[in-house]
């Protein structure tokens, strides 16, 4: 069974840093976020985590030089980097963050849950929940949301017994419905004042 890592998510954008932080931990990983340059380098001593997301768009201090700045840490020169961006979008941008500054992955925004599980087996090896279940990607080729309502999809989750989590974007809220066999267990909502049972009628 794989251990429980710390992973760093440094993102200014609370609602993509919730996103990836209900992926990681939908992995049964620890997830800490950080907002800015300063402090992700002060969570990034304090936590030594095994693996960092790292937007390149921050205040006062690009992920850039936050990436030189992990690095000179002791041990930063080994641990993982993940590289997140929307606007560095140009190969010579990609380029830079691999070769000079050693990240592990470039991932252009917008990427779904699928590539977050992905980057982190790709650099942690494969996860696996507590309990012994091995986490299984929600959706099955050719399955996307547009295809059927909620309603229908979790009907086949059910019928899959599915370990998992949805990710489901409204007019006014977010969503992520973590699954176990098949059955919504909880929900993480962008409204405080949502709980499931309202959120699934």
């Amino acid at each position: 069974m794989a251990d429980v890592r710390n992973i760093l998510i440094v993102e200014d954008d609370a609602a993509f840093a919730d996103f990836v932080r209900a992926a990681v931990e939908s992995l049964g990983h620890r997830a800490l976020v950080a907002s800015t340059g300063a402090a992700a380098l002060a969570s990034f001593r304090q936590a030594r985590p095994d693996l960092v997301f790292l937007d390149l768009l921050l205040p006062q201090r690009d992920g850039f030089k936050v990436c030189e700045d992990i690095r000179r840490e002791p041990g930063g020169d080994t641990v993982p980097v993940v590289m997140m961006t929307g606007i560095y979008k140009k190969p010579a941008y990609e380029k830079e963050a691999i070769e000079r500054l050693k990240a592990s992955e470039y991932l252009i925004k917008p990427f779904g849950v699928r590539e977050v599980w992905s980057a982190i087996e790709r650099q942690l090896g494969p996860s696996v929940l507590k309990g012994g279940h091995r986490i299984a990607a929600p959706a099955t080729a050719g399955w996307s949301l547009q295809d059927a309502p909620l309603a229908c999809q979790l009907a086949e989750h059910l019928q899959r017994k599915s370990d998992g989590v949805l990710f489901v974007r409204g007019n006014d809220a977010t969503f992520v419905l973590y699954l176990r066999d098949g059955a919504p267990a909880f929900v993480r909502s962008s409204d405080p004042a949502d709980r499931l049972d309202r959120i699934l009628v």
